[in-house]
């Protein structure tokens, strides 16, 4: 695998970074928070006052952007590529952590409420705003619920090839849905955790395979590829002259990305070199490309990081 030539800096605000693989440059589209809603009153407000995006998905045919956020929590979806608002979901009353599509027109989404909810294109419309004299967009409500005991839902999946759902909980619970109805299926699945990655079969309730973590759960901004089969990392080439076990040769990298260098940078870290830690990652279709997105670890800094992997 190639280091990427340069990595993207995006900053810490409300808006969405379009990046040009091919064409090294990027354009950015502002998307901010379209309303603030509850069930009799849906107004406009300013995008200062939002929370941040939280979490992005694309539909399959690549003309509909989701967007999570907060401040209001809903998720926006804007038509792609003009970035112009069609419709709003709401329903969470907590951050929205993750959404996923599960085809054109469906959406499912986890939220810091413990919900997993599922929304339509097509469903119920609750209300309505105007954004423009001739141009309002629609709210609609979720088509199902589901709540996870107890806990907040940190992250959520989609598999196209089973119609399944798979959500990560605060609690340290991996649940899968049949996508059509969010009922629990069985299936085998893999969880990461500070010190090692686990796989599962929850089927007969045992770990099947413990993996070492490269980083112990640092959040060094490693990015290493392990082999089932074989039952060790992969090795890459390097130009240092470590040992061949050394697990220098186990993992690739982050650049150095963005960071604010604010009052908490300056009071606390100033001079420490700080490596951005990865949060989140997704191949392209072909399997030939690898996105990488993340930031600082350290709580109160602000930063980013994104890199296309070859």
């Amino acid at each position: 695998m190639k280091r990427p030539s340069k990595s993207i800096n995006v900053e810490d605000r409300e808006e969405v970074l379009m990046l040009g693989v091919y064409m090294s440059k990027h354009c950015r589209y502002f998307c901010g928070c379209v309303v603030s809603f509850n069930l009799n009153v849906a107004v406009a407000i300013n995008n200062n006052n939002c929370l941040g995006i939280r979490s992005i998905a694309v539909n399959p045919s690549r003309t509909l952007l989701a967007v999570g956020a907060g401040n209001p929590v809903q998720i926006t979806i804007y038509e792609l590529p003009s970035f112009e608002p069609v419709v709003v979901f709401a329903g969470h009353n907590d951050l929205v952590f993750s959404v996923a599509w599960i085809d054109d027109y469906h959406v499912v989404s986890g939220s810091r409420d413990g919900t997993v909810r599922f929304w339509s294109m097509e469903s119920e419309i609750i209300s309505e705003m105007q954004l423009l004299p001739h141009k309002y967009i629609n709210i609609h409500q979720p088509l199902l619920t589901r709540t996870e005991r107890g806990c907040k839902v940190r992250d959520l999946q989609f598999n196209p090839n089973n119609k399944q759902v798979m959500t990560l909980s605060t609690a340290g619970y991996v649940r899968i849905w049949d996508a059509s109805y969010l009922n629990q299926v069985l299936n085998l699945f893999v969880v990461g955790s500070q010190a090692h990655i686990s796989v599962l079969d929850p089927r007969t309730t045992s770990i099947v395979h413990e993996i070492d973590s490269v980083d112990d759960g640092w959040g060094f901004g490693r990015l290493s590829f392990y082999d089932m089969r074989a039952q060790k990392y992969l090795e890459f080439p390097t130009k240092a002259e470590n040992n061949e076990t050394s697990l220098v040769n186990k993992y690739k990298e982050t650049g150095s990305g963005w960071l604010q260098h604010d009052s908490v940078y300056i009071n606390h870290f100033a001079g420490f070199a700080l490596q951005n830690a990865i949060y989140t990652l997704s191949y392209n279709q072909s399997g030939t490309k690898l996105f990488t997105g993340g930031g600082p670890l350290q709580l109160g800094l602000k930063g980013s990081y994104a890199a296309v992997w070859s």
